[in-house]
């Protein structure tokens, strides 16, 4: 009794892992046929979707990177002004003049006539220690030192930047020429009215050749920044103001 009970149970075990194989064999068959791969188109429209989201990613990160550069550049401006404004006011520091800059080297002079009205120049480094801005003093890309600009009698003065624009960004980094015609004029303080090139929009200083400027004589070449929320005037324009102004 118990020999047969052992077969039958046997029998039993075989017939139920046989039933199994078979189940798991149709389950795998039709798993299988259940699979559909990619086709070469659906993997060509995913590849150009991950490439254009690319390009937008990569188009966002240089636009951040430009304002944050930009936000450098006009800290930098605003820490300047503050600290020349506080060494105006004392006579230690400035002597009640802002830095002199007709002697230096590669300074624009701005004439009516035979007459000095005030120089163009760069913030060197001397004037960057000075308010302790010696690690910032030129541009984070193209190493190009900021505008300063000061009256003959050295009792005005205008500072300025070249701002990135980041509605035209360039894909291609023209450090090793120096031209500024996807830039914005930022100027601070006085409206003296600092001057560009116009063909380039590089201030003045920078062209190379120039030393001085007579704005009794127009050139349309040139043209003048009194303030960045204002749009560029002609240098009898710039001549005017400061005669209104009586700044000279």
């Amino acid at each position: 009794m118990t020999k047969k009970f052992f077969q039958f149970s046997k029998m039993l075990f075989m017939k139920k892992n046989t039933w199994l194989s078979k189940k798991g064999t149709i389950l795998s068959k039709s798993f299988l046929s259940s699979k559909s791969a990619f086709t070469l188109v659906e993997l060509i429209i995913v590849i150009a979707i991950i490439a254009i989201l690319a390009v937008f990613a990569f188009l966002s990160i240089i636009k951040w990177m430009e304002k944050s550069r930009n936000t450098v550049r006009i800290w930098f401006l605003k820490t300047l002004q503050a600290w020349l404004d506080i060494g105006y006011s004392d006579e230690s520091v400035w002597k009640w003049f802002y830095p002199d800059i007709s002697n230096q080297e590669g300074v624009v002079s701005l004439l009516s006539g035979n007459v000095t009205l005030w120089y163009q120049w760069i913030v060197d480094e001397e004037i960057a220690n000075k308010a302790n801005l010696e690690t910032f003093w030129i541009d984070p890309v193209d190493g190009v030192e900021y505008t300063y600009m000061v009256t003959k009698n050295r009792r005005k003065f205008q500072l300025m930047t070249m701002l990135e624009n980041a509605d035209k960004v360039s894909l291609i980094n023209k450090t090793y020429a120096l031209d500024y015609n996807n830039r914005t004029p930022y100027t601070l303080w006085i409206e003296l009215g600092v001057l560009i090139r116009k063909d380039k929009n590089i201030p003045i200083q920078f062209v190379g050749w120039l030393t001085w400027i007579n704005l009794s004589i127009e050139d349309t070449n040139y043209e003048g920044i009194l303030d960045h929320t204002k749009s560029p005037v002609t240098l009898q324009t710039v001549m005017h103001n400061l005669q209104v102004e009586g700044w000279f």
